[in-house]
């Protein structure tokens, strides 16, 4: 695994503060088994975060599981993303879903959330710049 693949702490919502901040001030990208909330940060690259509630997940195998998938994924997509921070989230018929299914409805939030991002990014440039 090369060094920019690697997701270390860095590239984690780790405080309570931050996790706060995004659950306050969040967007929203929803769909059938996941959803991910977002908001700039202000770091220089994207965060990620996971909230992975034992009430849709029951079995811990479960849930690490939907934290690996996740982890994995976004390693793939962070350096597209503009400097948010994210926090994905289950939603109760990951419980039935096969691996194929949620791999590819969280790849899909993913290059969704890459556009949105870009495009939220590019209008507070925009804004900086005015005088």
């Amino acid at each position: 695994m090369t060094s920019a693949r690697k997701f270390c702490r860095a590239h984690r919502v780790t405080s309570r503060q931050d996790y706060q901040r995004v659950f306050a001030s969040a967007r929203r990208e929803s769909g059938r088994y996941w959803t991910l909330l977002w908001c700039a940060n202000d770091e220089n690259s994207a965060r990620l975060g996971l909230a992975i509630a034992k009430r849709y997940a029951h079995r811990a195998v479960l849930r690490n599981r939907l934290k690996r998938l996740s982890r994995e994924t976004f390693r793939h997509i962070r350096d597209a993303l503009a400097p948010v921070d994210v926090i994905v989230m289950v939603k109760p018929a990951t419980a039935h879903a096969s691996p194929a299914e949620l791999r590819e409805a969280l790849e899909q939030h993913w290059r969704r959330l890459v556009k949105r991002t870009a495009a939220s990014d590019a209008a507070t440039n925009r804004k900086r710049e005015q005088p």
